[in-house]
């Protein structure tokens, strides 16, 4: 079946906010995820639940606190859009530096977003961000990896 260029572009524009949501987590920048955060939007994982924009963003402060540093890899990225909302399924590793005992490790999830989004304009925002999270598995991160 054929994609209309209006899907496609549709399609590349959720795929941006999962791209900025990952850009806004690791710079830790408020500003970005004010971009492709809906007001009311909300966000839940194994142990948390955000419920509107301010405590969503409250996230990234939270972030700070937990991890030396994340970097979000974004994997498979699957969508389904009915007019002006969308659902779909986010894979991604997000990798976060810790310090354990004075040395710093990786700690890498191995994530499951469930998104829901609906249209703002010409752009798409996050409506609802579930975090499932597959498997976590914690290495000692090496000198010559840090070093660079």
């Amino acid at each position: 079946m054929a994609v209309s260029s209006t899907e496609l572009q549709d399609r590349e524009k959720l795929r941006d906010t999962v791209m900025l949501y990952a850009a806004g987590a690791d710079q830790r920048d408020k500003a970005l995820w004010s971009k492709i955060l809906a007001d009311d939007c909300s966000m839940e994982g194994p142990g948390f639940q955000k419920n509107g924009i301010a405590e969503c963003l409250e996230s990234i402060d939270q972030l700070k606190q937990m991890f030396v540093k994340t970097r979000h890899n974004i994997l498979n990225h699957n969508v389904d859009i009915k007019g002006d909302t969308a659902q779909g399924e986010t894979y991604c590793i997000a990798d976060h530096i810790i310090d354990v005992d004075g040395r710093q490790h990786i700690l890498s999830w191995h994530i499951r977003y469930q998104d829901n989004w609906i249209r703002s304009g010409s752009d798409w925002k996050f409506t609802h961000r579930k975090l499932n999270l597959d498997w976590e598995e914690t290495r000692q991160l090496s000198a010559a990896d840090h070093d660079r």
